[in-house]
């Protein structure tokens, strides 16, 4: 009975290890896909970090090119937390105050982020809300930008963070937040750091390719696909390793 027992626990331990691996190449590989298939939907052709920049990576795009800037109604949103005053009496709000770090793995997350009450004009000025997307312009996550959740209550930018708005009439959202992880995912806006920050001039003078709008969905509803399948293998990493670390535990 007990070397039955250790055949069953060994056999285990190696289908734990496989699964583990398997799911941290596929996750890896689902990744690299979505750029693949990004430059494919784009016409992008050469997109090599060492021989593209962030300013022409799209010239050779089959869409029409934008600035950045002109497809979002807000530009830099950065707000030092410590300078923001107090809001009048029952005339606050508490909201998360989103840095760098959070978005560190392209999705939105207030998880241990600090919460302030901030008044409403202040939030109105500079608050992010469900649609938004945040860039992260500082240290070591420069370049990893997330969307805030669609029915989100609303957030501050912190320190290090900007919030970008796009013009609905001309990008969507979620399009616009794959085209930056794209060239996040290819190291080309971390070619743009200086000082250990974004250059935001360069950034905001990108040329992007705006499709029609219905390539556009489709695209995102591409990108929707892939990432739900990169979150599954996610849960499957931390299962499988959760395994493993019951059989080492005994």
């Amino acid at each position: 009975m007990k070397q039955e027992n250790e055949k069953i626990l060994i056999e285990t331990a190696r289908l734990a290890s496989d699964s583990l691996q398997n799911a941290e190449q596929l996750y890896k590989k689902i990744k690299q896909l979505k750029v693949v298939k990004m430059a494919d939907m784009l016409g992008v052709k050469d997109y090599s970090e060492k021989t593209q920049s962030i300013l022409n990576v799209f010239t050779g795009s089959t869409y029409p090119l934008k600035t950045l800037s002109s497809v979002i109604d807000k530009g830099t949103i950065i707000v030092p937390v410590e300078n923001m005053t107090q809001p009048d009496k029952d005339d606050g709000v508490e909201v998360p105050v989103i840095e760098p770090w959070q978005v560190q793995t392209l999705r939105f997350s207030e998880d241990n982020a600090s919460r302030i009450i901030a008044a409403s004009k202040v939030l109105q000025k500079h608050g992010v809300k469900g649609g938004d997307i945040l860039l992260a312009v500082t240290g070591p996550h420069a370049g990893a930008s997330a969307i805030v959740p669609l029915f989100h209550g609303g957030a501050l930018p912190g320190v290090g963070c900007v919030g970008l708005r796009a013009k609905s009439e001309t990008c969507e959202s979620f399009y616009l937040l794959n085209v930056l992880h794209f060239l996040y995912n290819t190291g080309l806006i971390q070619k743009e750091m200086k000082n250990d920050s974004l250059d935001m001039k360069t950034m905001l003078d990108i040329q992007l390719p705006v499709p029609p709008r219905e390539i556009q969905d489709g695209i995102v509803s591409l990108m929707l696909t892939l990432s739900g399948v990169m979150v599954a293998q996610e849960a499957c990493i931390a299962e499988a390793a959760r395994l493993q670390s019951i059989i080492e535990g005994g």
